[in-house]
């Protein structure tokens, strides 16, 4: 279908894979900080106090799907990019310019013996 594994998992089982997400990082005592990411990362504007940092780590996420570079081996729509942008207060030169360093240090990072 070309969508992301989170759209997937949640068609397939009714529920954000950040649910699971949460119990695993709750099981392996991982800090507060990133469970509360995890539980918001779907919905960072709900977030009481830090909406802004959960949503550049949500507009991170968005674009990794997009560009090819997360779980998926394929690019994938992008949802919530422009909201995200908007919050996070990135300009479209910005956007670039990180894209593209990201994509540098990414196949840079592929090319080495630590990616296999």
């Amino acid at each position: 279908d070309g969508i992301c594994f989170r759209s997937a998992f949640q068609k397939q089982y009714g529920t954000s894979i950040g649910n699971l997400g949460v119990l695993a990082a709750t099981a392996w005592n991982l800090p507060p900080v990133f469970v509360d990411v995890i539980s918001f990362l779907d919905h960072p504007l709900e977030h009481n106090t830090e909406h802004v940092a959960v949503s550049c780590v949500a507009l991170a996420n968005e674009l990794a799907n997009h560009h090819g570079w997360g779980f998926e081996k394929w690019p994938v729509p992008s949802e919530k990019t422009e909201s995200l942008l908007q919050t996070v207060g990135l300009s479209p030169e910005e956007l670039d310019a990180g894209l593209e360093m990201v994509d540098r240090h990414t196949n840079a990072f592929l090319g080495t013996s630590q990616a296999a």
